[in-house]
């Protein structure tokens, strides 16, 4: 589950940015299923290891390098 503010949408379909281990940005292309009150489920295209982007304050580019802040989204925190 990712809330609603980490998921885009443009005429390719939906997707998610995610930072890699050299805190660079990469687009990935999701599938989404069902919306809850946690957020969208990702059916397709995430494996659950990843570091998504939740919110960037503006603008991403693919290959830009950042500095990520972790966070809990709501669903890991109602896991526990």
């Amino acid at each position: 589950m990712l809330p609603e503010s980490a998921i885009q949408n443009d005429r390719d379909g939906s997707f998610v940015y995610i930072v890699n281990k050299q805190n660079k940005v990469q687009r990935r292309a999701v599938k989404t299923g069902i919306i809850t009150q946690q957020g969208i489920a990702i059916n397709e295209g995430l494996d659950g290891t990843e570091r998504v982007v939740l919110y960037a304050g503006g603008f991403l580019n693919p290959d830009e390098t950042v500095k990520p802040k972790l966070v809990k989204t709501a669903a890991q925190s109602a896991a526990r």
